[in-house]
């Protein structure tokens, strides 16, 4: 026998009657203590209840497993939490026949909206930027609420400890999609490994590609936090259980600056030339980008140097020469302007290698740069070289990634930066 709406709606509306006075004191304290009140919590005279009534239908059979299936994969569930779930969506909306309609819904619902989720720091906006017709990056508070948003928004002590910039994060990259059949049934533990989504980890990479691209914007470093997935519905979002993945951040920033609003237009052009190069090209564009976020990471700034001048090593390095010479000379051809703007970005580019040899090569590194033929005289210190560098080495990649190739050095060079090909 299915979830029979009317019977569930009785239930509901009898439970909040009878214990009209716990379900407002619930209420009140939720309120009170917004941010530390786990989602999913009720009382347990209102859960119990519910609880039995789920389990007396098949499809909530306590010998199954049941999951919640997203297209980045399965979150395990069971009747105890519906019924938790259920409880609290009736404390909060105070409304038994809309709580009893989302049940239904949930239950056997299918080609439900769903969105992917990746919290990033690092980047601002005052506005949603949409970069195509399925994803977007929008303030994190804009999203219907689970748990793992209230715990980014409001983080207690000890999260934000342990894993600050993972708690942290005040913009979401997003990608919006249709769930077929959330909500599966298995007859057992091995029926439940076997129960693999179909595109499994396709949308988390789409966004963490974009997370990259993003990084060329500012420049600005850009940390991911842990990735989930959630309906698009706001009281669905109440009954489901939200779990989280992450990929591991090899570097954590001690501290990121604030950062003016990245510009909408320049990253929607980035996001959507890369979308247009092939796997080959995105691989050898990657590298460049991962050392340059890197860098960005950095507090000091002589391991920056040695990740920026890498970066500028596998983007314009390219065949023989000295390499500091060479660095140099095509940054500046590539960067274009005027000769006085050419000769400062050869010469930032320079100081910028030669921080890093001294670094690599056991020698006091220097306080400030002074840049050779630069007119009037103008000198960097160590942390203005390196926001420097990070420019020059951003733009660089986003003419690469707008070009869709490397130029060919040698007509680069001879044609002095005008054919690129």
């Amino acid at each position: 026998m299915p979830i029979d709406k009317n019977q569930l709606e009785n239930l509901l509306s009898c439970l909040a009657r009878d214990h009209e006075q716990e379900l407002t004191h619930h209420k009140l304290l939720r309120d009170i203590q917004d941010h530390r009140i786990y989602v999913g919590s009720a009382p347990n005279e209102i859960v119990r209840p519910i609880q039995t009534y789920l389990e007396s239908l098949p499809e909530f059979d306590p010998k199954h497993i049941h999951s919640i299936e997203f297209a980045g994969g399965w979150t395990r569930t069971n009747a105890e939490q519906l019924a938790r779930m259920t409880a609290a969506l009736v404390i909060e909306t105070g409304n038994p026949k809309k709580s009893a309609a989302a049940v239904l819904e949930f239950a056997k619902g299918q080609n439900i909206p769903a969105i992917a989720v990746l919290p990033i720091h690092g980047v601002r906006t005052e506005k949603k930027i949409k970069f195509s017709n399925d994803v977007e990056l929008v303030p994190l508070k804009s999203l219907p609420e689970t748990r793992l948003q209230r715990q980014l928004l409001f983080p207690t002590f000890n999260q934000t400890q342990q894993t600050f910039f993972a708690l942290h994060a005040p913009m979401a990259l997003t990608v919006r999609y249709t769930a077929k059949h959330p909500l599966r049934v298995h007859t057992s533990e091995e029926g439940l490994r076997n129960a693999k989504a179909q595109s499994r980890g396709q949308l988390e990479s789409r966004l963490h590609e974009v997370a990259r691209c993003l990084c060329l914007a500012g420049p600005s470093a850009v940390i991911p936090g842990f990735s989930w997935h959630q309906f698009e519905d706001p009281v669905l979002c109440r009954l489901s259980p939200v779990g989280g993945s992450g990929r591991h951040q090899e570097i954590q920033p001690l501290m990121i600056r604030a950062r003016d609003p990245v510009d909408s237009k320049l990253s929607r052009h980035i996001v959507k030339n890369y979308a247009n190069l092939d796997r080959g090209k995105r691989k050898e564009i990657d590298k460049g980008i991962s050392l340059l976020d890197q860098a960005l990471r950095r507090l000091s700034p002589e391991d920056a140097a040695v990740d920026l001048a890498t970066a500028l090593e596998l983007t314009v390095g390219e065949s023989g020469g000295e390499l500091g010479y060479k660095l140099g000379l095509r940054s500046s051809l590539i960067i274009g302007g005027s000769v006085d703007v050419r000769i400062r970005t050869r010469s930032i580019v320079e100081s910028l290698y030669g921080q890093r040899s001294r670094y690599l090569h056991g020698n006091k590194p220097k306080t400030s740069y002074k840049l050779r033929g630069v007119e009037p005289i103008e000198s960097l210190s160590a942390k203005e070289l390196i926001e420097e560098g990070a420019r020059i080495c951003a733009a660089i990649l986003r003419k690469y990634i707008e070009r869709g190739s490397v130029p060919d050095w040698r007509r680069f060079e001879i044609t002095g930066g005008r054919t690129w090909a």
